[in-house]
């Protein structure tokens, strides 16, 4: 990336998105785990070993205020807005994204976001 990109979006909803999904990996992650974050120019993913998340959960995680029924304890805090926060803002900003298990079960969430050169 050079200094000529910028991305076309709105930087408070994404700086909000990307926070939120960075909160709810790590919140989610045991003790001794790692959360993983990799970017290239047009690529984010954050990649946590927290809990494995299955079936049809994995349709619900965007739902408001759900929670996955082991992480109801108040250990984890939390109001199960998180990510259904993050759908809403990646959908408003026009953002793909997806939202998977990865080859070693671990759950991995990525969104592209495009770059355009500045006009000077």
């Amino acid at each position: 990336m050079s200094s000529d990109d910028e991305i076309v979006t709105d930087k408070n909803l994404l700086r909000k998105a990307i926070s939120n999904i960075i909160m709810n990996a790590v919140l989610y992650t045991e003790t001794g785990k790692s959360v993983e974050l990799n970017y290239t120019q047009y690529m984010l993913e954050i990649v946590n070993e927290g809990e494995i998340i299955e079936g049809e959960n994995l349709k619900k995680i965007f739902e408001p205020f759900f929670r996955m029924e082991s992480s109801h304890s108040r250990e984890h805090g939390g109001s199960g807005l998180g990510l259904y926060i993050v759908h809403t803002i990646l959908t408003i900003l026009d953002i793909p994204y997806d939202f998977r298990k990865n080859h070693t079960n671990e759950s991995q969430m990525k969104f592209v976001i495009y770059f355009r050169n500045k006009i000077k």
